[in-house]
């Protein structure tokens, strides 16, 4: 069974979506750890996911040491209303190791508070396989 989110709909509407992004990332993320702040929900890939690929990775092979962004942290702000379904489908992606497919935002002008711009970038939709 699939589960899908997506934020993009959600996102327009309360116009944090802005221009759509030049670029959208697709990765597919094992979460160790998923928190949620005052400002922010975010999970946290336990493996490495380059931005400066934009098409799915299946295998999360380490980047290569060639000045990329090196993103894992997907986030969400907490006044959108897919927080709560974000952190829901982010806590079962960790505890039953399932894997996460997350699309995110490409650039960090977009992040949430609290998201830094070296590792993390605002989620757009999370789905589980």
């Amino acid at each position: 069974m699939r589960i899908r989110i997506g934020l993009i709909a959600v996102a327009a509407l309360l116009g944090t979506a802005g221009a759509a992004s030049a670029q959208e990332i697709h990765k597919a993320c094992i979460v160790r750890d998923v928190s949620v702040f005052q400002d922010r929900a975010h999970l946290l890939c336990e493996k490495q996911v380059a931005a400066a690929e934009p098409s799915y990775d299946f295998t999360l092979q380490q980047p290569q040491a060639f000045g990329l962004t090196v993103i894992v942290y997907f986030a969400v702000p907490m006044d959108s209303p897919f927080a709560p379904l974000f952190v829901s489908v982010a806590t079962a992606a960790q505890t039953t190791g399932r894997v996460a497919h997350v699309t995110a935002a490409s650039s960090s002008a977009e992040n949430p508070p609290g998201c830094a711009q070296d590792d993390c970038r605002l989620a757009l939709s999370l789905r589980l396989e």
